[in-house]
């Protein structure tokens, strides 16, 4: 579950970039 919650993290650090 821990990986879904990662999941918008993830594309918030990709949109970042």
């Amino acid at each position: 579950m821990l990986l879904y919650h990662h999941s918008w993290i993830i594309a918030m650090l990709h949109f970042l970039v």
